[in-house]
């Protein structure tokens, strides 16, 4: 039966299959494709990226690609602006979607370089037609992959596929089934846009920060995405196919426009039998190496590849300066352990020649995190820049085991043989000035465990509250001020003194988790061999342990730290023990898939291979349900070091790496140890009270929203605990603080005024004067129409009510339009300037309703700017390229708590699934509330 065919392939998915009967868009799924009808043949003739713009136009008008375009004569590439002008003349009355630009529009015509595809499944909100519909979006101009530069960006479908947790009406009950059929549909070839595709790569979809400002239509709600799927196109009519050829060839380039199955786009990414000792879960993480978004800096030859050791503990004695005496201290484990794992050297002129090879500006950076092969990493300079030394001015780069992560092709030993695309060094991000962060909310409860006192921290945040207010309150004395505020909320930190003789006290954190040894205190010194490295902390090489190690696993490939000198958090701060022995997966029942890449890879397809990484990839994820329990449980115990809140940091720290480890964790195994734990006597711990409260902000869980003072119908405020450092400060300081300055705002307005006197003399009333009948006539009318608009009752959706005024609003043109005046009105006074019936209107609109203050500049608020700003003398105008230069961005602000990963391979990708939890932002973990 075909429901016990699928009952098998739940077993690998972490997934209990119930009897609900499967719905039919779920049982037809995996012969869905991609969810769009097949191309007719005049649109097969088009060039692929034309193409792919009549799928874009043809869902954005909702018609059939048979009726979008039937050309007499097919486009070619080059006639994309005459084919979209052919859109525009078919579907006058239709919003089109976004244009391509036409810088990246020639990209495309060029091999797609730096240009990737993207799109996004949706569910389809009706019981007929396929389960999913595909969004696609405009090409984007981006940072290219390894993949991506071999093959070609136009190969490569990014996919964006929704969280299955909340599903459309008609398929409640089925989140099984679906998962199971969405596996089925993974491992299915694909026909679109004339040419095969297979799935290569699964990834989860990393969570973006929320624009507070955005408001999402009842009718397209905000959607949440679970993974993201990258595509490869296989084959197609405008693919050649090649005969004998190989793969390990140097010119890899010559494959652009070649059919290729995906076994052989892995095997040229990664040679598959000489890494078949593998477990199969890490080989499939490394995959996601060729797809970081990177910038090809350099290309090295074999010969200048120096492969060297890894730097071991060397047995020194470490420094016990900063350690607490009440705690008990381990001794250093005795193996020996690599004290610069993911970390080596790069010659000081490969440096200089990548960074002026690729026209970047400033000086050349003292580190660079990047991939080259089958490494990845980071490398410092080996001297200067500006050095003379002929050992450092030649070319090379070295690799370490550590950073080595799977075996190169033979070929790429050799200079006659190598090929360019795998030996180019990669540059994903690079040193530079330290950024503004100031305190994370989890370091509070660290800090006061570490020996800060609690009178201590609530005076530095009430200190910065303060600060904060007395800024605010001078920034509204006056727009020039207000404007200088905004500004100044965005600046970064002044470079901070050196070498002045100081020896700094640093604390160093690294993932953001409540856990006693999480911040490090360590003595900061000048040593004059090592000057030439800036912007980076370079950590000791001696000792017994890695001192990034100490810091939850970290390790030196590229990894973020928070540094902070402020002596009220350092002085009196205490080291605790370092987690040398965490407990073992074992003990919390974790399982471990020890299946390795030659296993399940031992013939030419490597459809097995890739089925179980599909299927691990698919299984439920709990590091956010553990990370939440963690937090919940410390705050129930006022308290960060206690046995089950310790075994929970340490299964935190399992679960971060579980794909690449292939750690199998269910729900029912997370379940057993909670239950059967005796470290964890409270079962069911409740939500921190400061979260509760942050809930009842509307829209938001961001702390800067306490500002509002309206809350949630029926919020109340929660019982919180004064003895917990943060419940303490967000309800006895930073409410209160945030009230009073509220209060002190509301007081500075004595009157609130929406009438604004820089429109009292403009077209609108001069015109009002005329002793033309017509005229005044003429302007009635508009008067008693703006008067219907502002009258048009609103939905519950604001930006559908704005919509459907702002389209009345845009129709409302002169009746007498031969009056010799008034057809003058209709002509724009320069290019692109806004014509004198359009700025009536607004001055209009203005005068109408100008206490409906956002209803009158959403409908009109460019004229009204333009009007604003020509009201006064001396006015400059700003093009829109210098413009887009000049916005702010976001502030920087006290108490920062989200997620943010440690490699910024791109928005979607990051290899090894690897994650740290940065202090940048003045935003709570939305996960965590």
């Amino acid at each position: 039966m075909e429901l016990g065919r699928a009952a098998v392939s739940a077993e690998g998915l972490g997934v209990t299959v119930r009897n609900a009967p499967e719905q039919h868009q779920v049982k037809r799924l995996p012969e869905d494709g991609l969810f769009i009808e097949d191309m007719p043949s005049d649109v097969k003739r088009l060039p692929f990226g034309l193409q792919f713009e009549c799928v874009r136009v043809a869902q954005a008008c909702q018609a059939s690609l048979e009726d979008l375009c039937t050309p007499q004569q097919p486009y070619e590439i080059k006639d994309y602006q005459k084919q979209w002008t052919d859109f525009e003349k078919s579907w006058p009355d239709t919003k089109l979607p976004q244009q391509v630009p036409s810088k990246i529009w020639a990209s495309a015509g060029s091999n797609y370089e730096n240009v990737s595809l993207k799109g996004s499944l949706e569910f389809n909100r009706s019981n007929n037609g396929p389960l999913f519909r595909l969004v696609l979006e405009p090409f984007r101009r981006e940072k290219s992959c390894r993949f991506q530069r071999a093959f070609g960006g136009e190969r490569f479908l990014y996919l964006d596929v929704p969280s299955f947790r909340d599903l459309p009406k008609h398929l409640k009950g089925q989140q099984d089934n679906l998962l199971i059929r969405y596996r089925e549909w993974l491992g299915t070839e694909k026909r679109f846009l004339g040419r095969t595709w297979r799935v290569l790569l699964v990834s989860p979809k990393k969570a973006k920060k929320k624009n507070r400002g955005r408001k999402t239509s009842a009718r397209q709600p905000e959607i949440a995405h679970a993974q993201q799927l990258v595509l490869f196109a296989t084959g197609g009519s405008d693919l050649t196919i090649a005969v004998g050829t190989s793969f390990q060839s140097r010119a890899s380039c010559s494959y652009r426009r070649t059919a290729t199955s995906i076994e052989k786009v892995i095997n040229w990414f990664m040679p598959v039998k000489e890494n078949s000792f593998q477990p199969y879960c890490k080989a499939y993480a490394r995959l996601e190496l060729g797809f970081s978004k990177t910038v090809p800096a350099l290309v090295f030859v074999p010969s200048q590849v120096r492969h060297v050791p890894d730097t071991i503990t060397d047995g020194s004695p470490e420094s016990t300066e900063f350690d607490d005496p009440r705690l008990k201290w381990e001794a250093s484990p005795e193996e020996r352990r690599i004290m610069n794992d993911g970390c080596s050297r790069i010659s000081a002129g490969a440096a200089k020649k990548m960074w002026c090879d690729n026209s970047l500006d400033g000086p050349v950076p003292s580190a660079f995190q990047g991939r080259i092969g089958g490494a990845k990493g980071a490398w410092m300079i080996s001297a200067p820049s500006e050095t003379t030394d002929l050992e450092h001015t030649s070319i090379w780069i070295e690799i370490t085991p550590s950073q080595t992560k799977f075996k190169p092709h033979d070929t790429d030993l050799d200079d006659a043989t190598f090929d360019p695309n795998r030996l180019t060094f990669e540059m994903l991000k690079f040193s530079g000035p330290p950024k503004t962060s100031i305190l994370h909310m989890s370091f509070l409860s660290i800090l006061q465990d570490r020996g800060i006192p609690k009178d201590t921290l609530i005076k530095f945040v009430r200190d910065h509250l303060d600060h904060d207010r007395k800024e605010v309150l001078a920034g509204i004395e006056g727009p020039v001020a207000l404007r200088r505020w905004l500004h100044s909320q965005n600046a970064w930190l002044e470079e901070s003194q050196r070498e002045q003789g100081i020896t700094w006290q640093a604390a160093l954190p690294r993932l953001i988790m409540e856990k006693v040894n999480m911040l490090l205190e360590v003595r900061a010194v000048f040593k004059e061999e090592l000057s030439h490295l800036i912007d980076v902390v370079v950590f000791p090489n001696t000792g017994n342990f890695p001192l990034a190690g100490k810091l939850q696993g970290g390790d030196y490939d590229g990894d973020t730290f928070w540094l902070c000198w402020e002596p009220d958090l350092t002085s009196s701060f205490k080291n605790a023990p370092p987690p040398y022995n965490p407990l073992p997966p074992e003990y919390f029942g974790i399982k471990v898939d020890r299946t390795t890449l030659g296993e399940v890879a031992s013939g030419p397809s490597l459809q097995t291979f890739l089925t179980k990484s599909f299927d691990f990839r698919c299984r439920p994820e709990l590091l956010g349900q553990v990370t939440i329990f963690h937090e919940k449980l410390s705050y129930a115990e006022n308290s960060i070091d206690s046995p089950g809140i310790n075994a929970l940091a340490d299964l935190h720290d399992h679960l971060v790496d579980s794909s690449k480890n292939r750690y199998i964790f269910d729900d029912e195994a997370w379940q057993k140890y909670i239950t059967g734990s005796s470290d964890i006597g409270i079962k069911n711990p409740k939500k921190p009270a400061y979260k509760v409260e942050f809930d009842s902000i509307p829209g938001s869980t961001k702390l800067d929203s306490i500002r509002k003072p309206e809350k949630k119908p029926g919020a109340k405020r929660p019982k919180y605990n004064p003895n917990h450092i943060i419940d303490h400060l967000v309800f006895e300081i930073i409410e209160p603080h945030i009230k009073e300055t509220l209060e002190q705002v509301r007081a500075s307005f004595t009157e609130l005024n929406t009438w604004d006197s820089a429109f009292a003399k403009n077209v609108y009333t001069r015109e009002l004067t005329s002793s033309d009948r017509v005229i005044r006539d003429e302007l009635e009318m508009l008067v008693e129409n703006l008067k219907e608009i502002g009258e048009i009752r609103g939905t519950s959706d604001y930006n559908d009510h704005i919509a459907e005024c702002h389209t009345q609003y845009v129709n409302l043109s002169p009746v007498h339009t031969s009056h010799p005046v008034i057809s003058r009105w209709l002509t724009p006074t320069a290019a692109h300037a806004p014509t004198t019936w359009s700025l009536i209107k607004a001055a209009a609109l203005f005068t109408k309703h100008h206490t409906r203050y956002n209803f009158v500049f959403d409908l009109a608020g460019r004229e009204l700017c333009y009007l604003k700003a020509h009201s006064v003398p001396q006015t400059r105008s700003v093009v829109e390229p210098m413009y887009s230069v000049m916005k702010f961005r976001r502030a920087k602000r006290l108490l920062v708590d989200e997620e943010v990963p440690i490699e910024s391979d791109n928005d979607e990708i990051g290899e090894d699934g690897e994650r740290v939890e940065g202090a940048v932002q003045l935003e709570w973990d939305q996960a965590a509330s």
